[in-house]
């Protein structure tokens, strides 16, 4: 007898993994962005993103995506031998000012990992540059200074910790 996953639920789960895939994309471009505006300033004429997008997406996103790794981190403390789970608690938001809660997904922090690991890593000239980039978005330094306590891993389609 086979089950049938409720069409809320599939939105829900498609939402939570295609937000942390832009977010990744997203900022991965903004480094990039940085480094192409050192190494070739012809670049940044071609950028597509403008600074609206990438302000809006540090000043509303970054904080969600903070709250969840505080709300991952004590989920974790506590419960140190349990598969992780889809949500972790749920976390206030705001888009445009308007405010809600939403479910914090640890997924969405193991994608945020990938661009924060590949910027923390940078050669220290390079980091210069993206630094010096990223100084000129409002809310930047949330990507700069996030802090998780946990690192996550994804092996054979399960979240767990690194």
């Amino acid at each position: 007898m086979s089950q049938s996953i409720p069409p809320g639920l599939m939105f829900r789960s498609f939402l939570t993994v295609a937000s942390g895939y832009v977010l990744t994309h997203i900022l991965f471009y903004i480094i990039a962005l940085g480094l192409g505006a050192l190494f070739f300033p012809e670049f940044m004429a071609y950028s597509k993103l403008d600074d609206a997008a990438q302000e809006k997406m540090m000043a509303e996103q970054l904080p969600f995506l903070q709250k969840t790794a505080d709300l991952f981190a004590a989920w974790a403390e506590a419960n140190p031998d349990i598969e992780i789970p889809r949500a972790v608690g749920m976390a206030d938001f705001a888009v445009e000012g308007v405010t809600g809660q939403r479910i914090a997904p640890p997924f969405s922090l193991w994608m945020l990992q990938r661009p924060l690991d590949y910027y923390r890593n940078l050669p220290d000239a390079d980091k210069l540059a993206v630094d010096e980039f990223l100084s000129t978005i409002d809310g930047a330094s949330a990507f700069r200074d996030f802090a998780a306590e946990r690192r996550l891993a994804f092996k054979n389609f399960k979240l767990g910790l690194a």
